[in-house]
Formats: structure tokens, sequence, C-alpha cells
């Protein structure tokens, strides 16, 4: 019995490893939330503002292993990969990025009407079952970037247009 314990013992021992690499246990975070405001600051996805986005128009475009293709499952709570929310009196855009494992910085359009549209590109840490969002691009130009050992996934990110 007593060379079974420390059998067991000496196993358990030698097989902990040090491990600073955080596991996120099949974490998706592939979502990001804007405001969308003109030069003058009017929240351009409000639709009290004269002038703003209308819902029903906008179209959220991935490229899937090099092919541009509108987003739409009605499986899901937001089949449009998109939603616009209220919350504390200010509208926000919602919006479901695109995870083409196939390229390094997968990218998304959003299309706002007939004339006007958005390059999204996003640089994501995929490990461990799990897609984390680390920089995010609105037009090439670096909007967003994830600070380490800091929960910022569900921050806003302001777009002037």
């Amino acid at each position: 019995m007593k060379k079974t314990i420390l059998l067991l013992a000496c196993t358990l021992i030698f097989s902990c490893t040090k491990n600073d690499t955080p596991n996120y246990g099949g974490v998706n975070e592939s979502g990001a939330w804007f405001y969308v405001k003109d030069s003058q600051g009017n929240n351009l996805v409000d639709p009290n503002t004269p002038n703003a986005y209308k819902e029903n128009e906008i179209k959220i475009y991935h490229i899937i292993n090099g092919v541009e293709k509108l987003m739409y499952d009605s499986n899901l709570d937001n089949p449009k990969f998109f939603t616009i929310t209220q919350e504390d009196g200010l509208y926000k855009f919602g919006l479901g990025m695109s995870l083409d494992s196939s390229v390094d910085y997968p990218i998304s359009y959003i299309q706002w009407n007939d004339t006007d549209r958005d390059t999204i590109k996003t640089e994501y840490l995929r490990e461990q079952g799990s897609v984390i969002k680390q920089k995010i691009w609105f037009n090439d130009q670096l909007v967003w970037e994830h600070e380490f050992g800091k929960d910022d996934y569900d921050e806003t990110i302001s777009i002037i247009k």
C-alpha cells in the first residue's frame, strides 16, 4: 500500500508543470461594440438622428477562404451578424467579426447602405480551443488592442465617420 501511495504521489508531483499561458477553455471573443458618430458627434446608429444608418439596410460580409460572403444565419440571436442596442441612453453597434482561420487577419465589411462601406480587420489569439480577439483595425487604422491581464473585451470602440 505504501508503494502504491508513493508511486501515485511521485506521478502527481512530476506531472505538474509551470504554465504562465492562460487557459481560456473554449472562449470565443470575436464580437466588438462600436459607437459610430459623424464629425459633429451625431450618433449614426441612433434611429432618432437625422441621416442615421437604417438598420434594415446594413449588411455584414466576411471574407471566407478568399471569397466575400453575405452573412446570415437564422439560427442565431442576431442572424445578420450585427445588433444595434441602447445602453445608458446611447446607441451602439455590435458586430460579429470574421473568424476565418485560413488567414492571419480575418476581414469583415460593414455595408451601411448602398454607398458607404467600412473594413474591419481582426487579429486573434487561437489556442486551446479558444479564439480571443487581440487587435481590431477600422479601415486600416488600429482602433483597439487587448491589454494583457485586463478584462477589456466588452469595451465600446468610438468610430468617427
